[in-house]
Parts: structure tokens; C-alpha cells; sequence
């Protein structure tokens, strides 16, 4: 059998870190709803709807994942050293969310100099 080089990790970490974004960005945004500071939003939300976003962002399995994953991993880290492979797909998975976060700042302050140039 033919072993692929490690480097081939970087896609399947790229896809988990993308997945990472998606879901954290979704719990952010219950985060949010529950403080009463919704995005792009013309009325505040309600009452009801604020007590059942706050329900939602407590009970919501994204940060509970996120903390014990993390734990498991400095964990498995500190007993035995990874292969290659791993390297390359941890490394994208924790990369992948930084760029995203970078490339997203980067847009917002291009576009606050484009609109404050323009007016």
C-alpha cells in the first residue's frame, strides 16, 4: 500500500476549521441575541424570544465541545508525540479560523475607508 505524504492533512483541516467558524459564528450570534444587541436587526427582540436565546446559548453544545476539545487535545499532546499527518491537520484547523478572522477585518476596515472617503 502507498502512504500519501502528511501535507495531504491540510484539506481535511481546512474543512474542520471551516466547520469550527460556521458553528462558533452561529453560537455568537444566539450570544448576541441573548445580550439584546442583534445584528442588523430594525426592532430589539422581544422578551420571550431573548429568555429562549439565552436557553439556547447555554444549552448550545458548540462551546461545551469547543472547551473539552481543547482540553482532550493539550491532553493527548502532552502524553505522546502526533504524527505528521496530525500536525498538518491541526495546524490548518486552528489556522483556518485566524485567516477567516483576518481576511473579515481586513474587508470591514477596506470598506469603512471606501464609505468614509466616499462621503
Amino acid at each position: 500500500m502507498i502512504d500519501l505524504p502528511p501535507f495531504f492533512a491540510l484539506f481535511p483541516g481546512c474543512l474542520a476549521g471551516a466547520i469550527v467558524v460556521l458553528l462558533f459564528s452561529r453560537w455568537l450570534r444566539l450570544l448576541l441575541a441573548a445580550f439584546g444587541k442583534y445584528p442588523r436587526s430594525d426592532r430589539p427582540p422581544e422578551g420571550s424570544s431573548r429568555i429562549w436565546a439565552t436557553v439556547f446559548t447555554i444549552v448550545n453544545p458548540v462551546p461545551w465541545l469547543l472547551v473539552v476539545g481543547i482540553v482532550v487535545g493539550i491532553k493527548h499532546l502532552r502524553v505522546g508525540h502526533p504524527s505528521a499527518a496530525w500536525l498538518w491537520f491541526w495546524g490548518a484547523t486552528i489556522l483556518t479560523p485566524l485567516a477567516v478572522v483576518w481576511l473579515s477585518a481586513n474587508a470591514v476596515r477596506k470598506s469603512r475607508g471606501r464609505n468614509a472617503s466616499a462621503a
